[in-house]
C-alpha cells in the first residue's frame, strides 16, 4: 500500500506543475493578446 500511496503523492506533483506552468503560459498568451488589440485600437 504504501507504494501505491507514494504513486499517487508523485502523480499530484506533477498535476501541480504542470497547472502551474499552464497557468503562467496562459497569462503570457493573455498579455500577448491584450497588447496585439491594444496596438490596433492606439494605431
Amino acid at each position: 500500500m504504501a507504494g501505491f500511496s507514494d504513486g499517487i503523492k508523485i502523480c499530484r506533483l506533477y498535476f501541480e506543475i504542470f497547472l502551474y506552468y499552464a497557468q503562467i503560459e496562459y497569462n503570457k498568451q493573455g498579455r500577448l493578446k491584450t497588447a496585439l488589440v491594444y496596438n490596433k485600437v492606439s494605431s
